[in-house]
């Protein structure tokens, strides 16, 4: 898109012939065309990824996007399922015949609401990852980074049930849940199954990811500390767990509005 740009406006396409100017019109035709701020902040990262191989490969020897800021971009506050509607998805939740893979599913869920874990940490939980014993499971976060969540005692006794069937039908692979060709689940077959069961909740988005965010804002309305939270999510700062916070201040002003006489 920048290349035909260049290619219309000032008649070249040549990487050395760019002019942190030339970027900054590119950005203001976009806006004026009514691409969104976000949206070109992602044009322009791709702009700068070019311009820095082009710089280290000593193809260019002014890189025009050092001068060049990115648009400001408000924060989105994390989309979460309300406790209400939360509750009667895990209690409600039955679409499998196979009574193996309903079980499998209904513990996917919970484990999803009740730990917070990412879902590629979901899939590759092994059984050997989960102490019985001391009612944690071990997760492997980004960059291997291990930390350890709580269990609490139907969800533990729900995985034990679910691996004494895994034993019965002869499933073999490490990863912890399977398809139903008792092969480790895939990426693509998580997302479609959470999505499914998301479909009769209130709420926009119906992703793994969802259900991370249900997880921390719940804890975070119920009191919990925000650096536990922060732990439990494996965020490596606290700032990516601040977001949450946002979404607390949103109940407290509806319930302030709802409440106070003079609220308007």
């Amino acid at each position: 898109m920048f290349y035909d740009f260049l290619a219309v406006t000032f008649e070249t396409t040549d990487a050395k012939d760019v002019s942190a100017s030339m970027v900054k019109d590119w950005m203001l035709l976009l806006s004026q065309n009514g691409i969104s701020a976000r949206s070109i902040c992602r044009k322009i990262a791709s702009l700068r990824a070019f311009f820095k191989f082009l710089e280290e490969n000593e193809s260019i020897i002014h890189n025009p996007m050092v001068k060049i800021i990115q648009p400001k971009v408000s924060k989105r506050n994390p989309v979460y399922i309300q406790q209400e509607d939360i509750s009667r998805l895990l209690k409600n939740e039955k679409q499998e015949e196979d009574p193996f893979f309903e079980l499998r599913d209904e513990l996917i869920l919970e484990l999803f609401y009740a730990t917070g874990i990412r879902q590629a940490e979901l899939l590759t939980i092994k059984e050997t990852d989960i102490d019985f014993g001391n009612g944690y499971v071990r997760i492997f976060g980004k960059r291997r980074k291990e930390r350890i969540i709580p269990l609490h005692r139907d969800l533990a006794q729900q995985i034990e049930q679910y691996i004494s069937q895994r034993k019965l039908r002869g499933v073999a692979c490490e990863a912890l849940f399977v398809n139903k060709k008792l092969q480790p689940l895939t990426k693509f077959q998580l997302y479609s199954l959470i999505h499914q069961m998301l479909c009769t909740a209130n709420v926009e988005k119906k992703s793994p990811h969802v259900l991370r965010h249900t997880f921390a804002t719940h804890l975070l309305n119920e009191g919990a500390d925000i650096n536990s939270i922060k732990e439990l999510l494996g965020h490596s700062s606290l700032s990516a767990t601040q977001v949450y916070t946002h979404n607390s201040i949103e109940d407290l002003k509806r319930a302030y509005k709802q409440a106070h006489p003079r609220a308007e």
